[in-house]
């Protein structure tokens, strides 16, 4: 289960990356006045975003994860709002290009970066869950062994003293008949 649930914030993590990667691209496309394509990118792409945002958001299972991924909706709440600037077909083109490099890249990096770090903490938790289970593993393992050379050792005594017992209520029989 928590394999499961970390898998799914790995995946959440890298479709929003990718999806914000597009979304980046179209807007690049818009500032340089491409604004059909760029549209294109952004209405593809910001609802991918927000439904792998949203899967995150309601997967949370490490310690630290929520804080990310409220930092992450909070970040994209503001590349969203800065993206309404360079959307807008009345700022003229040399402010969208401000605007992008000022505002919205440097939003890009620390989204991208904080889906990152959730991705990693993810990542992470799986290896050390893995590394758990087969710890657990090699350790239940090695009871199996003891517990079998135990059976093995105790079923051979009983094998013995069963031929002893049964041998010796004879022998006491008899001398007890010839006293």
């Amino acid at each position: 289960v928590v394999f499961r649930e970390n898998y799914e914030s790995v995946l959440a993590c890298q479709e929003m990356k990718e999806s914000l990667d597009r979304m980046d691209s179209g807007a690049v496309f818009t500032v340089l006045g491409h604004e059909k394509e760029g549209k294109e990118l952004l209405a593809t792409n910001e609802p991918r975003f927000a439904r792998a945002l949203e899967k995150e958001l309601h997967n949370i299972t490490i310690p630290g994860e929520g804080e990310k991924a409220a930092l992450l909706q909070q970040l994209y709440r503001q590349f969203q709002g800065t993206l309404a600037t360079i959307r807008d077909p009345a700022v003229a083109r040399s402010v969208k290009h401000v605007v992008y490099f000022s505002e919205l890249l440097p939003l890009f990096y620390r989204i991208k970066d904080t889906a990152d770090v959730i991705l990693r903490m993810n990542q992470d938790h799986m290896v050390a869950m893995d590394q758990h289970a087969r710890q657990q593993a090699t350790t239940a393992q090695r009871q199996v062994y003891i517990m079998l050379v135990v059976a093995i050792f105790l079923a051979a005594a009983f094998m013995y003293f069963t031929g002893e017992w049964i041998l010796r209520p004879i022998t006491r029989l008899t001398r007890s008949t010839e006293e």
